[in-house]
């Protein structure tokens, strides 16, 4: 069993966080254009270190030694707009309340980047940030193109567990795209820094077994999800003319996560994970400086700007309202910015061209233009609290914008005890 565990061990590290920029630094790849990326991307995409047997070996004897009591109800914070990042509502319905939802969800219309937002947690004031989700009620994974999820259900249901599944907005014919809810068996408390880093410990083990189980290829579920505060969407179809999308549900028993950890090694967290959750120091950013002139104001800062700012990233101001910024990913670039130095152009963030006022990123290495929501996971935690929290206070009537949603007005309604989110 050693040498099997050595097996899943190295396939949890050929997928996780950083494991594509460390392909591309073993590639000796420094990609710099958009093209030469998608090739890199594309051969990543290719490997298969969750195909090998011996991983999918320990995976099946670990969930099999994982099934817990029957599934009964599930709790879950909402948010009525994606672009919302307080307000949210605690839901509480039975497991077949929750499916009849998504099902009913899934027949709505909401364009990419809008619509409904929600977490499978316990949240202590309705913020959208880690250190307002308290507990954890639920494991979701997201596939984005890594293949079907056949091979896995045919797995579940041979197990007795409960899951529910669906089909994600953008999903198509020839790339499938689809979401995993595994209800748990006790709720996982994320409370602290430390317990934060114990959930994406936690999640990392978890998208390892349940990836080499779906036989998935190149980083199998999606490695960027893992925060408590992430949000998650329904899966919506993207127009009136698209299907509704699918949604599987089975009913038994709950996945026992503590079970699940007993039986797998434990995960190498990258140490920025670690830095970014116990508020240790981190290597090569500089310390928190006064605020540039674009921040003296936060009416008119996105929410990156203050994010990097309260975590002392953020650099000298640049032409046409772009900001130089420490990229959080610094140490993973092939040549990091030293300890000490200024932020340099090569990463940057610019003003917001939306109502919500988010902002946008992009770093000339590897790191591309990731989603604000990954930058945002990618800094202290901490930081990223408080920078909400400036943010709704900078708010002003009239600058959220409304998602277009449409449902069929015959379609029952959600119960009352869910709040009936969603029409």
């Amino acid at each position: 069993m050693n040498a099997e565990f050595a097996r899943f061990a190295a396939a949890q590290a050929q997928t996780d966080r950083q494991a594509f920029n460390r392909f591309l630094a073993s590639k000796g790849l420094n990609v710099a254009d958009a093209v030469s990326k998608e090739r890199a991307k594309q051969e990543f995409m290719s490997l298969t270190p969750l195909l090998d047997d011996g991983v999918a070996g320990v995976a099946h004897q670990a969930l099999a030694g994982a099934v817990g009591p029957p599934v009964t109800s599930i709790t879950s914070t909402v948010w009525k707009r994606v672009d919302m990042t307080h307000g949210g509502i605690p839901c509480v319905g039975t497991w077949a309340e929750y499916g009849a939802w998504h099902l009913m969800l899934a027949q709505a219309v909401a364009a990419k980047g809008e619509g409904i937002a929600y977490s499978p947690s316990v949240n202590r004031d309705g913020h959208r940030c880690n250190a307002s989700t308290v507990q954890m009620t639920a494991l979701i994974l997201d596939d984005d193109g890594t293949g079907d999820w056949f091979t896995l259900w045919a797995v579940l249901m041979s197990l007795g567990l409960a899951a529910l599944g669906h089909r994600s907005g953008g999903h198509r014919e020839g790339l499938p795209k689809w979401r995993m809810v595994f209800p748990l068996a006790a709720p996982f408390d994320t409370s602290t820094p430390e317990s934060v880093l114990a959930w994406r410990s936690a999640y990392a083990s978890a998208r390892t077994v349940f990836g080499a189980l779906a036989g998935l290829v190149g980083p199998g579920f999606d490695p960027a999800t893992d925060g408590p505060h992430h949000p998650w969407y329904p899966g919506s179809r993207r127009s009136l003319a698209d299907s509704p999308r699918e949604v599987l549900q089975t009913h038994g028993a709950t996945l026992n996560l503590a079970a699940l950890l007993a039986r797998l090694p434990p995960p190498l967290l990258h140490q920025g994970a670690v830095q970014r959750e116990v508020g240790l120091s981190h290597s090569g950013l500089p310390p928190r400086g006064p605020l540039p002139a674009s921040l003296e104001g936060d009416q008119a800062a996105s929410l990156l700007e203050l994010a990097f700012s309260e975590a002392g990233m953020l650099g000298r101001r640049l032409r046409e309202g772009k900001l130089a910024v420490i990229c959080p990913w610094n140490q993973s670039h092939t040549t990091p910015l030293p300890s000490g130095l200024e932020a340099s152009s090569s990463t940057i963030i610019w003003p917001s061209t939306s109502a919500a006022n988010l902002g946008g990123f992009s770093c000339a290495h590897s790191c591309g233009s990731p989603s604000v929501e990954l930058v945002l996971d990618a800094l202290p935690s901490d930081a990223v609290w408080r920078a909400r929290q400036r943010h709704i206070g900078a708010d002003r009537p009239g600058a959220r914008f409304s998602p277009r949603i449409e449902i069929d007005p015959r379609l029952p309604l959600l119960p009352v005890h869910l709040n009936g989110l969603g029409h």
